[in-house]
């Protein structure tokens, strides 16, 4: 079994260098063209990636870069919870390069105020996939967020700190785990 994991395309906060957690932001027009490319290319290569089921985040941005992945494969998306962003707090919204903001998001047990911390999403994402891997035998799709695929990543590779902070996944990135079973 192979889980591909996919990040949002660009949202307007994006191209605004704006924190967008879990608050919500439609795809920009950029946004929009990378999800149709990426359905377009996850439609040319169906056999490669033998998907049969896509988990999707409820925000928006999500649910927008699933839906021509979804038309194109013909399967419709599970909207699941547990897949939303990271909430961010007091930072949602304001400029992903503010000092104050660049010197916490990294640390793994640093919960911003009124947010999470990459362990509180850890300890909600990890149920998860041990619930996909043990009810699924086939190739699935998760379309989420960019801190939620780096914690997803941890659930399939140790990291050091240092690894972990400097991974970050690209608008319409794919990753893809082998599980075996």
């Amino acid at each position: 079994m192979r889980i591909f994991v996919i990040r949002h395309g660009q949202s307007e906060w994006n191209k605004e260098h704006r924190i967008c957690g879990i608050h919500e932001s439609d795809l920009s027009e950029e946004g929009q063209r990378q999800a149709e490319e990426l359905a377009g290319r996850i439609s040319a290569e169906r056999e490669k990636y033998a998907i049969s089921r896509i988990f999707v985040s409820p925000l928006r941005r999500a649910r927008e870069t699933a839906a021509p992945i979804e038309r194109a494969l013909g399967i419709k998306a599970e909207v699941i919870p547990e897949l939303h962003e990271r909430n961010f707090g007091i930072f949602e919204g304001t400029d992903v390069r503010d000092p104050e903001f660049v010197s916490k998001w990294n640390e793994p047990f640093y919960r911003m105020e009124g947010g999470e911390s990459p362990l509180d999403i850890a300890v909600r994402i990890y149920p998860f996939l041990d619930k996909v891997i043990a009810e699924n035998k086939s190739n699935i799709l998760i379309v989420c967020h960019g801190a939620l695929m780096r914690i997803i990543d941890t659930y399939f590779h140790s990291r050091t700190l240092e690894e972990y902070k400097s991974f970050t996944p690209a608008n319409c990135s794919i990753l893809e785990y082998e599980v075996s079973q």
